[in-house]
């Protein structure tokens, strides 16, 4: 099941790149791969997410689909375990997206109709023909639902390590980079059935937004 996606750009083809190509790149590309956090713990005690992220290999090539998923597991009534996994073709070489790591909704920290959550993820890509991305997702995200409707909103920090390939990279450029990006991320979903919803979600800040869609299923 695929909808609209986010684009996103993978690299460049011919001139070597410099410093922050690679980190403009990376930031773009860590915001794309980021689930909507919603449906909430109401929804179901298991979860799968399907949301497809559209992507360039190269800035001149045809825009590509990497359909991911990701499963969470309600272990409590305040805690989750969450892990994703995509796959797709980059360049004939196969490019794999993972991510594991918990969601925790901390009561004492409500705000009236508005539940917190504090996520802590761990993500990486690989086989993208440029650059291997490993990242560190942290969110503080709050949540409110008015009948089939639900909503969400705050802000998400990456902390990322990016390695650029050889054959890539301007010389001047070492063999990790490291940086830290903060956003703002919104979303709004409907149910579309007890078992199913459909969410939209946006992820922002001064140098990029990134959007897309996604459909949640009750396991």
């Amino acid at each position: 099941m695929l909808v609209v996606g986010t684009s996103l750009i993978a690299g460049s083809p011919g001139a070597l790149l410099d410093e922050s190509d690679f980190l403009s790149s990376a930031d773009k590309t860590a915001a794309a791969m980021i689930p909507a956090s919603l449906p909430g713990v109401e929804f179901a005690h298991i979860t799968a997410t399907f949301y497809p992220v559209l992507y360039r290999t190269n800035i001149d090539s045809n825009l590509q689909i990497l359909p991911a998923v990701n499963f969470q597991w309600w272990v409590s009534p305040n805690l989750s375990l969450v892990g994703g996994l995509g796959s797709g073709l980059s360049n004939r070489s196969i490019l794999q997206f993972m991510r594991i790591g918990f969601r925790y909704l901390p009561e004492s920290l409500e705000l009236g109709r508005w539940t917190p959550e504090i996520t802590i993820i761990r993500s990486r890509i690989e086989g993208m023909p440029d650059y291997e991305i490993k990242w560190n997702e942290v969110g503080c995200i709050y949540h409110t639902r008015w009948g089939k409707v639900e909503a969400a909103g705050g802000i998400l920090f990456t902390f990322q390590g990016i390695f650029p390939r050889s054959g890539s990279k301007a010389p001047e450029v070492p063999g990790k980079l490291e940086a830290n990006t903060r956003m703002l991320h919104l979303a709004i979903g409907y149910n579309l059935l007890p078992w199913l919803v459909l969410s939209a979600q946006t992820k922002m800040n001064p140098d990029f937004i990134t959007a897309g869609a996604q459909l949640s299923m009750a396991i």
